[in-house]
């Protein structure tokens, strides 16, 4: 099980909260979507994990991009779970709101809204 995406994902305690199931962290800050298709290649494929859990999309939203375009980066990191492993999980944690984002929010739901048709058809 490989966790990957920002801050959220990069300060969470594994071992504390899924003691003995090996998960792996490869969160980092800052990420974004994109750059999680970025480097996918090295922080994703040499694991082979049979499960990804992957939170990412509040940063790429504060750094100004609209949903279509989270969404669309979105497929394509999905495209590269599917290439890796058709049968490798993905859990997609929702992008969440923040005091400090708070205003970003309606376009952070969109991305939620959006990822949510896909995985119903995934």
């Amino acid at each position: 099980m490989l966790f990957l995406g920002s801050s959220s994902i990069r300060l969470w305690d594994l071992e504390r909260s899924f003691p003995g199931l090996g998960a792996l962290n490869r969160g980092f800050g800052g990420s974004t979507i994109d750059v999680s298709v970025f480097f996918f290649d090295r922080v994703v494929a040499p694991y082979a994990p049979s499960c990804i859990v992957f939170y990412a999309g509040d940063n790429d939203v504060n750094k100004g991009k609209v949903p279509a375009d989270v969404f669309a980066d979105f497929v394509s990191f999905m495209r590269k779970v599917r290439r890796l492993s058709v049968d490798t999980h993905v859990i997609y944690i929702a992008v969440k709101p923040s005091r400090d984002r708070w205003e970003l929010w309606p376009r952070m739901r969109r991305v939620n809204d959006m990822v949510r048709g896909f995985a119903a058809s995934d």
